[in-house]
């Protein structure tokens, strides 16, 4: 169901600045907007030309000099009229003017309302919406160039392009079902298998970017653990550039997780110092070697911090780096014997804050399975990687059955049609109601 009435929402963040911009949408902007600018009424807005005027409180008064910018339908990011209004960046102004609106017919727009009237009347589809939510939240630079190129649609050209592919084989294979009486035209069928071949090592190639293209657009969780007086604080505060853990030569010191955000080398990192491990039977002490466990089980990356140079026996199959700290302790030639046997160590000292740049390229090696370059296609989110697997395993069937000369028309264009339906699903045309409110529910208000 297409919305008609007209929301208002701020479109900056809650607090002090220069500037504010509340934004409203739908078809009664204008008359909302002549309430609050009488003079619109004699002198209309022009289409995408900001304009200086004077906001007149509903008592009378003169309440701000703002900038306003009527953008008309269809033109425009939601397809509807959009008025955007350019005020002081105080929150008592901005909550005023929203109010203001609300009095005057607006009704306040729910979380990600503006992206999901873009997406219901075609501005947007889905791959592109998610990502306008994952651009907004972007950390790094790199996370934004990618996410712009998904919000342009460079993403969804490709999975358009391999649905016209699809649907191509599908009729050469329905026109085999419905209009052949004789023996099956080869040619008509090796042509749909070419198609769904090549389809097939799309779909292939795809999935083998979710894992880089989740990292660079929501960042990765490197979790950095050891037993307890290695240098796991110290370590986070040299990689943070700030005392941000308490340390200590007192062994077990920290009793909880310390999450901190930052960037190396364009990925968004969160950091997470654990509780050294170790059997204790102090109550905190135990409950935070727990989560520790927990936090290593589930992270990107794990930093496993050594002191001695006695390799470590690593039982988990999470992806790691070993960290061997305290390097400026040992004699050069056993440190260099020992690396020279495991050169999958990385030598630092934390508290020189020596090795650490050798240290952010380990841990861009371990995150990422290639360069990122601009030009690429990634997949950034489960839902796109989950639908694109499902697709490809029709596919899948599909090639290997025919390879076996065991494939039945039949089974082959009901498997090519839920692979359509599967790509329909994920850009949006057939996506059920709860998928929508889910996606569009985690958005800000105003976007």
């Amino acid at each position: 169901m297409f919305p008609t009435d007209t929301i208002v929402a701020p479109s900056t963040p809650f607090g002090f600045g220069g500037l504010a911009v509340v934004r409203m949408s739908g078809d009664g902007v204008i008359p909302v907007a002549e309430k609050l600018i009488p003079r619109i009424k004699t002198n209309p807005l022009v289409d995408r030309v900001a304009t200086t005027l004077l906001i007149v409180a509903p008592d009378g008064d003169p309440f701000d000099d703002v900038v306003v910018t009527l953008f008309c339908a269809p033109n425009s990011y939601t397809g509807e009229n959009i008025i955007e209004i350019s005020c002081h960046g105080s929150p008592a102004i901005v909550s005023s003017l929203v109010s203001f609106c609300v009095d005057f017919g607006c009704r306040l727009a729910d979380p990600g309302e503006f992206t999901r009237r873009a997406f219901l009347n075609g501005k947007l589809d889905l791959i592109q919406a998610e990502s306008v939510a994952s651009l907004i939240h972007s950390r790094s630079l790199d996370a934004a160039k990618l996410n712009v190129r998904l919000v342009r649609g460079a993403l969804s050209n490709k999975l358009t392009d391999l649905r016209k592919d699809l649907v191509e084989a599908l009729s050469l294979v329905e026109f085999e079902l419905d209009v052949s009486e004789d023996e099956a035209d080869k040619d008509r069928l090796e042509k749909a298998y070419s198609l769904l071949a090549s389809v097939l090592d799309a779909f292939n190639g795809l999935l083998k970017t979710y894992h880089d293209g989740r990292i660079l657009s929501s960042g990765a969780r490197v979790v950095i653990s050891g037993v307890p007086n290695v240098g796991k604080s110290t370590l986070l505060n040299v990689l943070l550039g700030k005392n941000r853990a308490i340390t200590s030569d007192i062994p077990g010191t920290t009793r909880d997780t310390i999450e901190v955000n930052t960037v190396v080398g364009g990925i968004p990192v969160c950091y997470v110092d654990t509780a050294g491990i170790r059997n204790t039977e102090n109550v905190i002490e135990s409950d935070g070697v727990n989560r520790s466990v927990e936090e290593i089980e589930t992270a990107d990356l794990v930093l496993r911090v050594i002191d001695s140079l006695s390799y470590p026996v690593d039982t988990t199959d999470v992806k790691r780096v070993i960290v061997l700290n305290k390097s400026d302790t040992f004699l050069k030639k056993e440190l260099s014997s020992f690396l020279k046997k495991h050169n999958d160590v990385v030598s630092i000292s934390a508290i020189n804050e020596n090795g650490i740049d050798e240290l952010e390229s380990a841990v861009l090696t371990g995150l990422l399975r290639k360069s990122f370059h601009t030009s690429d296609l990634y997949l950034t989110t489960s839902r796109q990687n989950n639908t694109i697997k499902d697709c490809r395993n029709n596919l899948d069937r599909i090639v290997s059955s025919w390879k076996k000369d065991t494939l039945v028309a039949d089974i082959l264009a009901f498997e090519v049609r839920e692979t359509i339906n599967g790509l329909d699903f994920l850009m949006g045309p057939t996506s059920a109601d709860d998928v929508l409110d889910k996606m569009f529910n985690s958005f800000c208000v105003g976007k």
